[in-house]
């Protein structure tokens, strides 16, 4: 059987010495990440154990479940178009917001590449970490969380959040959409690398090959256990690379303790589903807490009857629904907030999800009646953009509101300064 070995006291190195020493096979090392994957027996398990370290069992993880617009629950067939929300906002500065110089890894079934949604070397990384041969989206999910992300030019028709930001499709889920946890830590542990080697070599934080988030549009049943290999290499992704993690919470609603995993770790940020027509919670949107008590999700966006960019030809788009397509669009609106906050505050100024979360109660919206602090329903909320939800159903309102719109953000702009002090 295959397991994790990692022991947060000594080296990951001297944790593969001891795996081979009790007579591990197969052994791989994510050494960022610091974890070891190897063939155990139980009697090997126990000794490893005995020097202390921890041992998990390797477990499946795979895409989270897109749910079909005749389930219900306030999904329809039309499909909300992000072009028609983010269009008008991205176009109320000059120059427009493009979410220029963000760049997201997508941690998926692949990404179909030639889509005509990813052209301008939009994808400037891919590899394969699952059983797959090809880092092309044979399955059909990584292609349209891709797009959201960063689909299209400015000016597209089609386009996703933000449009100039970049893409490193790192593959590990397989053809079927499944895949494991070692899978998911090794592409953690790329990022990371890649973070590195950026640092090593003197590149801005806004080089394309300067990873700043990783979208988890993936998931399986959280079991409580803080040690689980994903949740391990989450934390040390943000703790010790700096980078913000964002996972799907889930289409498992609307029992509490429904968050999956990843996102139901406290250093990930989880995001739950609106409905795209009612500033609403979707039934099916997972719900807190975590089973270790964390309030989740911790913001909420549209997640049902989206327009986005299909695999199956390069031309092809659909609608579709799950809080699988929630995540990503969180993935590139910082980009959007980040790239306004440099405008302002010069070159150097960086914000994240986790400096949001710091002034969530400020710069989050929530439906009337929803309780005023973080809850296990809609997180903090909405970052600041029911007035976007509003153009998009009344086009004519959507100038006029745009500064009602960006009080928020520019109270998180004036803000993230005294954070980070």
């Amino acid at each position: 059987m295959r397991y994790s070995v990692f022991s947060e006291q000594v080296d990951v190195s001297q944790v593969e010495a001891k795996c081979l020493e009790v007579g591990a096979t197969d052994v791989k090392s994510a050494s960022r990440i610091r974890q070891v994957f190897c063939e155990l027996s139980a009697e090997q398990v126990a000794k490893l154990q005995g020097y202390g370290f921890k041992v998990k069992e390797i477990k499946s993880i795979k895409t989270i479940e897109v749910v079909t617009p005749e389930v219900g629950y306030g999904v329809v067939e039309a499909g909300l178009n992000i072009t028609d929300v983010f269009g008008a906002f991205r176009s109320s500065f000059t120059p427009p917001l493009t979410g220029t110089g963000l760049t997201v890894a997508v941690l998926d079934s692949g990404i179909r590449s030639s889509h005509e949604a990813f052209k301008a070397g939009k994808i400037v990384h891919e590899e394969v970490f699952s059983d797959s041969d090809t880092p092309d989206d044979i399955f059909g999910h990584g292609t349209s969380v891709a797009y959201l992300i960063a689909g299209g030019i400015h000016g597209d028709i089609n386009a996703g959040v933000a449009t100039d930001a970049k893409l490193l499709n790192l593959k590990c889920l397989n053809d079927d959409g499944e895949g494991t946890d070692e899978m998911v830590v090794a592409a953690i542990d790329r990022v990371c690398e890649l973070v590195e080697n950026a640092r090593t070599s003197g590149k801005s934080i806004t080089d394309p090959m300067y990873p700043n988030v990783i979208n988890l549009s993936l998931g399986t049943e959280d079991g409580g256990d803080e040690d689980n290999p994903v949740r391990v290499a989450c934390r040390l992704a943000v703790d010790e690379y700096g980078l913000q993690v964002i996972a799907a919470a889930g289409n498992s609603g609307d029992k509490p303790t429904t968050v999956l995993l990843p996102a139901c770790d406290p250093k990930v940020v989880a995001v739950g589903g609106l409905m795209s027509d009612v500033f609403a919670i979707w039934g099916y949107s997972s719900r807190g807490p975590a089973k270790d008590g964390a309030i989740k999700p911790d913001f909420v966006v549209w997640a049902t009857s989206l327009h986005m960019a299909d695999n199956a030809s390069n031309t092809a788009y659909i609608v579709k629904s799950g809080t699988s397509f929630s995540a990503p669009i969180l993935s590139g609106l910082i980009g959007l907030i980040w790239e306004l906050g440099r405008r302002s505050f010069g070159s150097h100024w960086y914000v994240s999800w986790y400096d949001v979360e710091q002034v969530g109660e400020q710069v989050c919206v929530k439906p009337e009646g929803a309780p005023v602090h973080k809850d296990n329903t809609y997180g903090y909320g909405m970052p600041a953009l029911n007035v976007m939800v509003k153009g998009a159903m009344q086009p004519t309102v959507v100038t006029t509101d745009i500064v009602t719109t960006m009080m928020p953000l520019m109270l998180l702009m004036m803000m993230v300064p005294m954070i980070r002090t």
